[in-house]
């Protein structure tokens, strides 16, 4: 059985590290995740960049399924965020 934590398993980015290395049938999938938060997806992808197979990372899964929801999810940080 496989277990596909979504979201990038927010707000247990440690933890999922730990899991999805330990164990081969845990995968991480970031759908949504820069849109929850920008700041944890950065510093986390880093870290699983480093420590888990590629091949257990899923991620822009929707770009394939649906081209005009990710051209929409692109902008949409921008929306969200105050002008400096």
């Amino acid at each position: 059985m496989k277990f596909i934590l979504f979201h990038g398993a927010y707000p247990f980015g440690g933890e999922l590290a730990s899991l999805a290395k330990n164990f081969r049938n845990v995968y991480i999938d970031l759908c949504w995740l820069y849109i929850i938060s920008p700041t944890y997806s950065r510093r986390y992808l880093h870290e699983w960049l480093e420590t888990i197979p590629a091949n257990k990372i899923i991620a822009f899964v929707v770009i394939i399924t649906r081209p005009k929801r990710f051209a929409d999810t692109c902008f949409l940080p921008k929306k969200l965020l105050p002008v400096f």
